[in-house]
């Protein structure tokens, strides 16, 4: 993985250079080559 400058935005108490979504798609296009079965929200579990 390669990263690269980027403009990020501040939205909801978070700092994002991509949304939600987009980010969730490419950990799990990462997840697949690197052996995670599987991601979860664990929000509640701390």
């Amino acid at each position: 993985m390669k990263l690269q400058r980027c403009p990020k935005t501040y939205l909801y108490d978070t700092h994002r250079s991509q949304n939600p979504e987009e980010t969730l798609r490419r950990v799990r296009e990462v997840a697949k080559h690197i052996g995670v079965s599987k991601v979860v929200d664990i929000t509640h579990l701390d």
